[in-house]
């Protein structure tokens, strides 16, 4: 789930998807620092046909995504079913379907599963949430190795012996690690990025930041390298983030991994924060890819 964070954004927000795409229409929206996003009021006619979809819930939109080479879609429905008969369903389809569940849990009228497709190639989170009136469905969906982050590239053919990511020997014939990896150049935060409400562990170093704004919300992307260990970051944020109003309505972990969801205190404000918390390429830091949604 290491550049998950980038695709899950409208999880939080199914309803920007409604207001993005002007009522059923379609709209390409320019990321700053490239790539973009396509909104649509309907399912993409690239959608896997053998992906499961609960009966009789309504399709609000969807979200398809590229940058920094990552490529992947957000589909959300609705219906006026409980959480829990929804939940039921998924739980049924994704041990006896297809697709298979490799984790699931609930918290907070929040349920969710990353599923994996039956070639292995693609990867799924969906959450279903519940309002009180309605349970909100919103699958995030793409290639499996873009959204892991990859990791496990085989080196190029053309790679040289003498490249920095090789290992070397010694004059004994022993092998020996290459140099450990060098942190990121250093980005500048921008100026109203709401250091407020989403505060920063102390010696964050920002590496990549950029925003957008589309359909009365604003999207600011933020990465950091904390000099710490994963655990700990995470608790940085599980601790802090409440007390700035924030309600936290997912929290995961795998392979040493976390992922957390909050929305902000007045629901129907689009208002949200994920992160994804990871042990960095650099020894001894961790970074944490974020995303924040405010009114803009």
């Amino acid at each position: 789930m290491r550049r998950f964070a980038l695709l899950i954004l409208p999880v939080m927000l199914a309803g920007a998807i409604a207001i993005g795409c002007g009522g059923g229409g379609k709209k390409t929206i320019s990321i700053p620092g490239g790539g973009k996003i396509d909104v649509s009021g309907k399912v993409p006619s690239n959608f896997p046909s053998d992906f499961p979809v609960y009966k009789g819930a309504s399709a609000q939109g969807s979200y398809t995504g590229t940058q920094n080479g990552i490529t992947g879609s957000v589909v959300t429905w609705q219906t006026g079913d409980s959480l829990d008969k929804v939940k039921s369903f998924y739980d049924q389809e994704f041990k006896s379907g297809p697709w298979k569940s490799s984790s699931t849990g609930n918290a907070n009228n929040t349920a969710f599963w990353v599923v994996d497709s039956p070639d292995g190639k693609q990867a799924a989170y969906v959450g279903a949430t519940n309002d009180g009136k309605n349970t909100s469905i919103i699958v995030t969906i793409g290639d499996k190795s873009a959204i892991s982050g990859g990791g496990n590239e085989e080196a190029s053919p053309s790679s040289s012996s003498s490249s920095s990511d090789q290992t070397s020997t010694s004059s004994s014939g022993d092998t020996t690690p290459s140099a450990a990896a060098t942190l990121p150049a250093e980005a500048k935060l921008a100026s109203d990025f709401p250091t407020d409400r989403v505060p920063f562990p102390s010696g964050a170093r920002v590496t990549n930041t950029s925003s957008l704004t589309s359909g009365g919300v604003k999207t600011f992307y933020v990465e950091i390298y904390v000099k710490d260990t994963p655990g700990n970051v995470n608790d940085y944020f599980k601790n802090e983030l409440p007390k700035h109003n924030w309600t936290n309505s997912l929290s995961s972990e795998s392979n040493g991994e976390f992922f957390q969801t909050y929305s902000g205190a007045d629901s129907s404000s689009n208002e949200g924060v994920t992160l994804n918390v990871s042990q960095s390429d650099t020894p001894g830091y961790t970074k944490v890819e974020l995303t924040v949604m405010l009114p803009g």
